[in-house]
């Protein structure tokens, strides 16, 4: 279903799509374009993003090169959107990046009526994870991860989409420090290829699904980041409503207080250096964990394994929090964990277009760089064009792959 505030957007920009393509229509729209459904050439239904003037603004710019660049490396994998092809306007001036199509989004199924089982949510889960392992293998820390940006199809297939402030560490780093270790030094956060590690802000992941080592102002974190939302979006799936929707970082924290208790003094300062922060939150009501009956909604509860699970997700000390790995074998997740069918990437992607030594990302570099992103793409579709393609589904005969979850926008 078309957003009203996306089809005024597309209006306004006056949506052309690229040649060949036909059949606009509005479905979304985002911080950077518009995305409208559309005809590809050869029939295939699929998603086009156009972002229009994206050399104006150099962060926008380099956050839209970023996306093209790692949906072309993560290609392949089922729970992270297909990068079909790029296109662009003469002189580059838009990109049109081109996806497969999904009919919605966990955003809005959570809040549609459809009704949602258990079993719903934990393939929702395990997909999710299975996509942040591959990611995370990379060296591909996404920071953004929500709802809105886990994609879904009424058979309830899903993907990872929107990479615009996804960054690069370590690969040892992304995958998270084992319980109890310590936690990374900016040192060790350097993404592959040597390159002196990457700012890593606070300002980052929609404010409802940021981990506390963020708000706490970490700039060493890791992929238990991606971890902790992903929990927040579980508790949501099951409760249909936030976990906590703070309206500003401090109200944030004293949500998460009370929801998942107090942090201990020494738990803290395994994380936090500011002393800024650890005086803020001394300053806050001691607070047991509240019990997750008093959480979900009446008459709909949760498995027991599964709030076991939420437990290991959703603490507050990113060394102490569950990584991807132990998640995807957790007995919640016992009939769906196929190790050998949860692949990991076979390199880690390389971030070093964006460091300093590799020259000023101005709207010049930045266009060229695109053009050969485009031009790499269409090579490699053109190589695998006839390639015998991998066959098998996601997940064994138990899981849900058939059942139809009603989802109320229509593609």
């Amino acid at each position: 279903m078309a957003v009203p505030a996306a089809a005024a957007a597309a209006a306004k920009l006056d949506f052309v799509l690229p040649p060949g393509y036909t059949g606009l229509r509005v479905v979304g729209s985002g911080a950077y374009g518009v995305v409208v459904a559309a005809v590809a050439p050869g029939g295939r239904r699929v998603a086009v993003k156009r972002v229009p003037r994206w050399t104006s603004d150099a962060i926008d710019g380099k956050r839209v090169l970023r996306e093209a660049k790692l949906l072309r490396f993560l290609a392949g994998h089922e729970n992270v959107v297909e990068l079909l092809a790029l296109e662009a306007s003469d002189g580059v001036e838009d990109v049109f990046i081109v996806t497969n199509l999904f009919e919605t989004d966990l955003h809005k199924v959570i809040y549609s009526k459809q009704s949602l089982s258990e079993a719903h949510v934990r393939w929702f889960a395990y997909q999710a994870l299975r996509g942040l392992k591959f990611l995370h293998s990379a060296g591909v820390l996404h920071r953004d991860l929500k709802p809105s940006n886990l994609l879904v199809n009424s058979n309830c297939d899903l993907a990872i989409a929107d990479f615009g402030l996804a960054r690069g560490v370590a690969r040892d780093v992304a995958a998270g420090t084992p319980p109890g270790g310590e936690a990374p030094s900016p040192a060790a956060t350097s993404p592959a290829g040597g390159v002196p590690p990457l700012a890593l802000t606070e300002y980052v992941v929609t404010r409802w699904y940021r981990a506390p080592e963020i708000m706490l102002g970490s700039r060493a974190y890791t992929g238990a980041v991606d971890v902790f939302a992903l929990g927040c979006v579980i508790v949501e799936l099951f409760r249909r409503k936030p976990l906590a929707a703070g309206a500003d970082f401090s109200d944030q924290l004293r949500l998460l207080v009370d929801v998942l208790g107090s942090p201990d003094d020494a738990e803290l300062r395994g994380f936090v250096t500011s002393s800024k922060a650890l005086r803020f939150m001394a300053s806050l009501p001691r607070r047991p964990k509240a019990p997750w009956a008093s959480l979900l909604r009446p008459g709909h509860p949760a498995s027991a394994p599964a709030l076991d699970l939420l437990d290991k997700l959703l603490v507050w000390s990113p060394s102490r929090r569950i990584s991807v790995d132990a998640a995807l074998a957790h007995p919640w997740l016992v009939e769906l964990h196929r190790k050998d069918d949860e692949p990991v990437a076979p390199a880690a992607f390389d971030f070093s277009f964006e460091s300093a030594s590799a020259g000023a990302l101005d709207a010049r570099r930045l266009k060229t760089l695109m053009v050969a992103e485009i031009a790499a793409l269409k090579q490699a579709r053109k190589v695998a064009k006839d390639a015998p393609q991998a066959s098998g589904a996601l997940a064994p005969a138990a899981a849900p792959r058939t059942t139809v979850i009603g989802v109320g926008a229509s593609v």
